[in-house]
């Protein structure tokens, strides 16, 4: 189970780390939050439906959910087109950092760099256990005073000895 977004801060810092969709494999930029869109209107349908029969209330909400089904389907080519063009931005966007990443560092480093095995047995919020054996030493619980500049990490980036040394 992941933490929605939005619902994400009523929890403890801890859980926002392990159960974030952030850090989940195949999520993306979602924030989960779409079921959470219609409660507005369907909290105003319980005040007018209240003191209906209970088969009249059951026919009122189920017509409100269908019209609510029915406004996604007719608006999720527009909201898919939109998601597409903020997708092909945030890719330039990512691509011109990586661009200039990679120029700032040497040859070398970018051979290592491409050479590098992808983890995909890593932990993730899905492998709660492995995950609890790096809360210690997760960089998101430390101190940040007690941490490492972002200068020195940025500059420790570029510098292949970085992968293999425990300082960032």
């Amino acid at each position: 189970m992941l933490l929605p977004k939005l619902h994400m801060h009523a929890h403890k810092e801890l859980c926002q780390i392990v159960y974030a969709f952030c850090y989940a494999r195949g999520f993306g930029l979602a924030h989960g939050e779409g079921v959470e869109t219609p409660w507005a209107e369907l909290n105003a349908a319980g005040l007018s439906t209240r003191e209906m029969t209970a088969g009249a209330r059951h026919d009122a909400l189920n017509s409100l959910f269908n019209y609510w089904n029915w406004r996604k389907t007719v608006g999720m080519g527009k909201f898919l087109a939109r998601k597409l063009r903020e997708a092909y931005r945030l890719q330039r966007r990512t691509t011109r950092y990586l661009s200039s990443l990679t120029a700032l560092a040497t040859a070398e480093t970018v051979t290592v760099w491409l050479h590098m095995d992808v983890d995909d047995e890593a932990p993730t919020p899905l492998t709660f256990r492995q995950k609890t054996k790096d809360y210690t030493t997760s960089v998101y619980l430390l101190n940040r005073a007690e941490g490492t500049s972002t200068v020195a990490c940025s500059s420790a980036v570029i510098d292949a000895t970085f992968w293999f040394s425990a300082e960032c």
